[in-house]
């Protein structure tokens, strides 16, 4: 999500936000996770995949559904550079990388 946001952009991650209050594990609630996820697409005017660790089984029915035409979304294929991926931590770790100046990353 860090180099969507210094792109100036406000990314969703639905495969983070709903698997903390969904049962990943439960096919009913990993079934409704998905479909939450394109919900959002219909609001999104950008999707992009980061691939540096593949694409999961979500991301291609994702991808899919855009090239069929179920949504039509402008996507992009991006990896991040190695550096970057050095500073990537779990989320509420002490050493988590942060946002030094969020407000210069904001596009008028």
């Amino acid at each position: 999500m860090y180099d969507s946001i210094v792109r100036g952009e406000a990314p969703s991650a639905s495969h983070k936000l709903y698997t903390d209050v969904l049962d990943d594990d439960d096919p009913d609630e990993r079934e409704l996770g998905l479909e939450l996820g394109f919900i959002w697409l219909k609001a999104a005017d950008l999707v992009a995949f980061y691939v540096d660790f593949g694409f999961s089984p979500g991301m291609a029915a994702c991808l899919r559904d855009i090239k069929t035409f179920r949504f039509r979304i402008r996507y992009e294929i991006r990896r991040i550079s190695a550096n970057v991926l050095d500073t990537i931590r779990p989320a509420g770790s002490e050493t988590a990388y942060r946002v030094r100046d969020p407000s210069n990353l904001l596009r008028s």
